[in-house]
């Protein structure tokens, strides 16, 4: 499924509520529990300062207004470092996770380099990482 990406700020407020919604949905469910991941609130909006990421609007079942998706990326001197992708329970497996690492890598110029960490316990996003 390709859903339209929405560009934003780290800086700008304007969907700083709809992630930190997000980020409470995905920390709630039953698979990240089990590999112990969790963001604090104030780590969260410290990651969204300075950076830039890629939203996807709501996708049937969410309502309207709920975010689907998100990728957050740090601007490094010489790379972008993605440091969230997060995907809402209700709508994981169809491909949104995926896009949005793709298009951070296909608007990041050939010079500059695209890396992450993840939990080896993390066997979802390992599998989504090594495509």
């Amino acid at each position: 499924m390709k859903a339209p990406l929405i560009k934003f700020s780290g800086a700008d407020p304007q969907h700083q509520l709809g992630l930190e919604n997000l980020l409470a949905s995905v920390q709630m469910s039953p698979e990240s529990a089990e590999i112990g991941i969790f963001w604090s609130a104030v780590d969260f909006r410290k990651s969204l300062q300075g950076g830039f990421g890629y939203i996807i609007k709501a996708i049937a079942p969410l309502p309207i207004s709920q975010i689907a998706a998100a990728i957050i990326v740090a601007d490094r001197t010489s790379a972008n470092e993605i440091q969230h992708v997060l995907v809402h329970p209700l709508v994981r497996r169809l491909g949104l996770g995926g896009q949005l690492v793709e298009r951070v890598v296909a608007d990041t110029p050939a010079d500059r380099d695209v890396w992450l960490e993840v939990s080896e316990r993390n066997l979802r996003a390992r599998a989504l990482y090594s495509k």
